[in-house]
């Protein structure tokens, strides 16, 4: 039998086989084993990377927090977290704050209107939020027991508490819109045209139409609140030409909100037998931005836009003669001013509407 050599070798030595193809292959794997360990025996130590002090107080401070090591005062390492060395903070624990928004008719008017008036202003623009948050709440009493001594700062006020819209603190945004649903409540128009007016960036509208959309679902409601009131309160023309511009806004929940107050106003306008004026000024725009919208990638705002396709349609037969065919005149007007997809969309929905409300009515 042929003797097979030995495949054992040492570091540093060469094995005493010239052939290893002779061996078989579990004999060349061995050899091949002890030269990776000749060269890594031979990779010089040096070339290990050597922590900085950053990592070494890192590593310092982790022991301590895993209870591996305990907290040397000497080490700011160990030492700068008091939750390390037990000790507190020094000072003063602050009070917990709660801001209440009384519903407008549990608000009492001021004891002295002309004193609270002359160090509002100050208040409003205060950047203590507390101290905000309750300019806000006196502008409400002044409002609604005194607003014939505060409309002469109207403007200035308005400016001030549309800042707190743009609040960084979630309560102080919150009543600074309950503060401007007063407002509209006691002037109106006066208010609408006051926001539309100012040339912040954002817009006052666009920074309502944002704050109506955001996710914090308790300042939205309340700006929702503001926005119906805006369109309740303020004339359909003043609503409509304040929020038209948004309708086309990038943002798909802006434009929703944008087209739900153009509804708004819209109705607004038809219910007031203003169709006349409806036709000769807005007609045309909203029907495209109705055709636009139908489509739209938010379900409120599709929703808006169908609204105002059925508005449309009422009014656009409310204008004709009698002896006019007026399904035949509003798909003609339709494939005028609309693509082709778009005519098709609104067209069909009024024809669907129209012969749903027949049945119910049979």
């Amino acid at each position: 039998m042929k003797r097979v050599a030995d495949s054992t070798c040492v570091v540093g030595t060469s094995p005493k086989i010239t052939k290893t193809s002779e061996l078989g292959p579990s004999v060349a794997q061995d050899e091949n084993r002890c030269n990776e360990s000749a060269t890594l025996e031979k990779t010089p130590v040096s070339d290990a990377p050597v922590p900085n002090a950053r990592e070494i107080a890192a590593a310092k401070a982790a022991r301590v927090r895993l209870g591996l090591e305990e907290a040397d005062p000497n080490d700011p390492a160990t030492s700068a977290n008091p939750d390390m060395n037990g000790k507190l903070p020094d000072g003063v624990e602050p009070e917990k704050v709660e801001i209440v928004n009384l519903p407008s008719d549990q608000l009492k008017p001021v004891e002295n209107a002309e004193f609270e008036l002359r160090s509002l202003t100050d208040r409003l623009g205060c950047p203590n939020w507390v101290t905000a948050c309750e300019g806000l709440n006196t502008t409400r009493q002044l409002v609604l027991f005194n607003s014939e001594i505060i409309h002469s700062q109207l403007e200035a006020i308005i400016l001030l508490v549309f800042n707190s819209v743009k609040n960084l603190r979630s309560a102080v945004q919150k009543s600074a819109l309950i503060c401007l649903c007063d407002l509209v409540n006691s002037y109106g128009d006066e208010i609408l045209n006051l926001l539309a007016a100012q040339t912040a960036n954002p817009s006052p509208i666009l920074l309502l139409l944002q704050r109506s959309a955001q996710d914090k679902r308790f300042v939205a409601d309340e700006a929702q609140k503001l926005l119906q009131l805006l369109g309740a309160s303020c004339s359909a023309d003043l609503t409509r030409e304040s929020f038209f511009p948004y309708a086309s806004h990038k943002s798909p929940k802006v434009r929703a909100e944008a087209a739900k107050m153009l509804n708004l106003s819209l109705m607004k306008m038809y219910e007031c037998g203003s169709v006349e004026e409806m036709m000769s000024t807005c007609f045309q725009s909203l029907l495209k931005l109705t055709g636009t919208l139908i489509s739209d990638s938010q379900p409120a705002a599709r929703n808006a836009a169908q609204a105002m396709a059925l508005t449309l349609c009422t009014a656009h037969r409310d204008s004709l003669d009698g002896n006019i065919d007026a399904q035949a005149a509003w798909e003609e007007i339709c494939t005028k001013e609309l693509s082709t997809s778009a005519a098709l969309k609104v067209v069909k929905y009024c024809s669907e509407s129209k012969k749903n409300l027949t049945s119910d009515q049979n």
